[in-house]
């Protein structure tokens, strides 16, 4: 039996982890801020790693997630 995978468009969902949530709106603030124009080449991309980082810093920071 073949799985299908899900499609990941969107970001910034919010997630069920309070704890967690409450960072959406900084990471998506430094996200379009670095990337505020869609017309760049490979727009998604770049800005999803943007995204990621902003998130995985300010977690680590706090102690929510461990590298």
């Amino acid at each position: 039996m073949k799985y299908k995978q899900r499609e990941h468009t969107t970001t910034g969902r919010r997630d069920i982890y309070p704890e967690i949530d409450r960072y959406i709106p900084e990471a998506l603030r430094i996200a379009n801020a670095i990337y505020p124009d869609i017309s760049i080449p490979d727009y998604n991309s770049k800005w999803n790693l943007i995204y990621l980082e902003a998130m995985n810093k300010m977690l680590v920071k706090d102690g929510l997630r461990v590298l």
